[in-house]
């Protein structure tokens, strides 16, 4: 009697760490922000540079987890939207980058000679990119809201969170064969912020795992008795 109460004391004692571990199994959703990290605004180019610019910033994601869903949210302006090349990059290397947007509004309909795409945004704009959106980023002139962007972002479903996320602006439009005639049209753009929105299932730790080991031992043992 007295070895199966004790048996049964242990369990007791370790459920409260089964349920917990139990409970981490659960869907998790987190944003984290360019700002948030101490990050601040910066430019994409100045007027009169004469090379390609790519700026690129990052966000470090420090939680443990694998990804189910990921949004993005840029906040910036610039002259020239048509001009822009968005691009993110997770810590996975197993996976590739992702475009975002590609040069929006510029096709053969709205400028057959490939060239500039719509103009400057109405101060600062935010594109929200969800691969659930009914509206495609290419499709925008350049106005505040949701888009589905170029590549989905379904991509990164399944690989690990953890490490640093790149935000890379290119406009494609600064240097090249083009620069001469265009000196005075060339781009300024100003990223204010950005974030990412990760919906992720948490992977219980070693000890957690251990801890459930114990606690359906100690019950195996407790029923036993």
């Amino acid at each position: 009697m007295l070895r199966k109460m004790k048996g049964l004391f242990i369990a007791l004692a370790i459920l409260p760490s089964l349920f917990a571990t139990t409970a981490l199994a659960g869907f998790i959703e987190e944003t984290y922000s360019y700002s948030d990290q101490g990050g601040v605004a910066y430019d994409l180019g100045h007027a009169g540079e004469l090379a390609d610019k790519t700026a690129s910033t990052q966000i470090n994601v420090d939680d443990i987890g694998i990804i189910t869903n990921v949004t993005v949210s840029v906040t910036f302006a610039h002259d020239w939207v048509g001009d822009l090349i968005f691009m993110l990059t997770g810590p996975d290397s197993s996976v590739d980058p992702i475009i975002l947007l590609s040069r929006a509004w510029v096709d053969e309909e709205n400028f057959p000679d490939d060239c500039c795409g719509p103009g400057a945004t109405s101060g600062p704009v935010t594109f929200e990119f969800d691969d659930a959106a009914g509206h495609a980023a290419e499709d925008t002139y350049g106005f505040t809201g949701a888009y589905s962007p170029t590549e989905l972002l379904e991509n990164f479903d399944g690989s690990a969170m953890t490490g640093d996320w790149t935000l890379s602006i290119t406009d494609v439009l600064v240097g090249g064969d083009d620069v001469e005639p265009m000196i005075g049209k060339l781009s300024e753009g100003l990223v204010y912020d950005w974030s990412l929105t990760i919906q992720y299932e948490q992977i219980p730790l070693p000890s957690s795992i251990l801890l459930m080991g114990l606690g359906l031992l100690a019950l195996r043992v407790a029923k036993r008795r």
